[in-house]
């Protein structure tokens, strides 16, 4: 078991850990070790569903959650992402990247922002303005089918496999129709049928990214287009 920190190193504009072990530094897009002690050792970390929320939405789903305090010995404070006083607010406002990748591509704007699913060989980007107007996504990524779910309270994309089924947005959030009628509920472990079933349908993992950062490791990626 590895203990990650931050390097502070960029490879392709994205950032790079290192581990304590054996300060080999590691690419977060991709999980594998670049440089170092670690590297070409065939290593590579398992992808785990990664969550962009709200705190609220977090929080009603998880009321039991710690928090870090926020007096750590130094003062830090908050600002909303949109705010003109956040980190890097004049970086996000604006379209330049400032650590520009060497694989690039004008498919989309380099700052779209996409959240991205790859199975096997096979990826595919779906802008988050596109899930954000369609809300359920049904696509197939290589040789899997699978479902794409946005959050419009929350914006919480996620992915799951769908079996085949076509799914349409449920009346209330977080809830899924398919074609044969039945209710699921979209959960972290997975899509949870209502029919008395226990059918899940497994979650698939997804990554939120910008459009450069995705296509830098990812260049045979599709583009998802607006249905």
């Amino acid at each position: 078991m590895f203990e990650f920190g931050t390097s502070g190193f960029l490879h392709q504009s994205n950032k790079l850990m290192f581990d304590r072990e054996t300060d080999s530094l590691w690419q977060s897009l991709t999980g594998e070790p670049v440089m170092g002690e670690l590297a070409h050792s065939g290593l590579q970390l398992d992808f785990l569903p990664v969550n962009f929320t709200t705190w609220d939405d977090w929080l009603a789903r998880n009321p039991g959650t710690s928090v870090l305090a926020l007096e750590q010995g130094q003062r830090v404070e908050y600002h909303h992402p949109d705010s003109p006083n956040a980190v890097y607010s004049d970086y996000f406002s604006t379209p330049e990247v400032w650590f520009p990748p060497y694989l690039r591509s004008d498919e989309l704007e380099e700052k779209s922002r996409v959240y991205g699913v790859e199975f096997g060989n096979a990826a595919t980007a779906y802008p988050l303005d596109t899930l954000a107007n369609e809300t359920v996504v049904n696509d197939r990524v290589g040789i899997l089918d699978v479902v794409i779910t946005f959050d419009p309270v929350s914006s919480l994309s996620r992915s799951y496999e769908s079996g085949g089924r076509i799914f349409t947005p449920g009346l209330n959030s977080g809830e899924l129709l398919d074609d044969s009628g039945v209710l699921w509920i979209a959960e972290e472990s997975g899509l949870l049928a209502t029919d008395g079933s226990g059918s899940v349908l497994e979650r698939v993992n997804g990554i939120e990214s910008f459009w450069f950062g995705w296509f830098a490791f990812r260049p045979h990626s599709q583009v998802y287009r607006a249905q």
